[in-house]
């Protein structure tokens, strides 16, 4: 997208703007990595959060593209297979909420936001870590747009819904520009990691 849109002249795009704006895309997201000066067993390197109605907060973000003050929480906690990620004694914790890539939320929206996630995970927890985060660092929509040029700050490009699998989705070389080959979530096949790296090895096969 960032390619076509920005680096281009309109005479050389394969898709003008009108297609990328109708395209359904992935959600954007809030990130924040904390470091926690206190061990926390009960976690373990993937977890999830589902204590909400998850049909009705899936229907907002993925469906609607609204607001969900509600979210699903992914917690990852890679210094438990990796200590060498945090001194002895603490935890490296990395908190995505998922957030419809179309809104565009505040400041201070962000921050109620994972006030409440971290709400949230202190009581399934059982004990509270607030007062414990040494170090916290965190990412939204306008990280993943101005540092990778996400489109609206999806994480994942388009999404893989059935208007948009495989042939339904941008080609891996341009229609117009010759030797301009694409790669990534946005082109055929797919938006997953999986897809996206069997999509680069094939192109580096056929262009080699």
């Amino acid at each position: 997208h960032f390619i076509e849109s920005e680096l281009l002249e309109p005479e050389f795009r394969s898709h003008p703007d009108r297609y990328w704006e109708k395209r359904d895309l992935t959600p954007a997201g809030l990130v924040a990595c904390l470091g926690v000066k206190k061990t926390m067993p009960e976690l373990r390197h993937h977890n999830v959060l589902i204590d909400m109605n998850w049909e009705s907060s899936n229907e907002q973000i993925f469906i609607n593209h609204e607001w969900s003050p509600k979210p699903i929480v992914f917690i990852d906690n890679p210094s438990k297979t990796n200590a060498k990620l945090a001194p002895k004694g603490m935890e490296n914790i990395v908190i995505h909420v998922p957030i419809a890539a179309t809104v565009e939320p505040t400041d201070e929206q962000l921050e109620r936001l994972m006030l409440s996630v971290i709400g949230r995970i202190q009581e399934q927890l059982g004990y509270a870590f607030m007062d414990d985060i040494v170090v916290a660092e965190f990412k939204a929509h306008d990280y993943y747009t101005e540092t990778f040029h996400n489109f609206q700050g999806s994480m994942n490009g388009l999404a893989p819904s059935i208007a948009q699998l495989s042939s339904h989705r941008p080609a891996s070389q341009s229609h117009k520009v010759k030797n301009l080959f694409y790669t990534g979530p946005y082109t055929n096949p797919g938006s997953t990691p999986a897809t996206s790296m069997a999509n680069a090895k094939a192109l580096a096969q056929r262009i080699t």
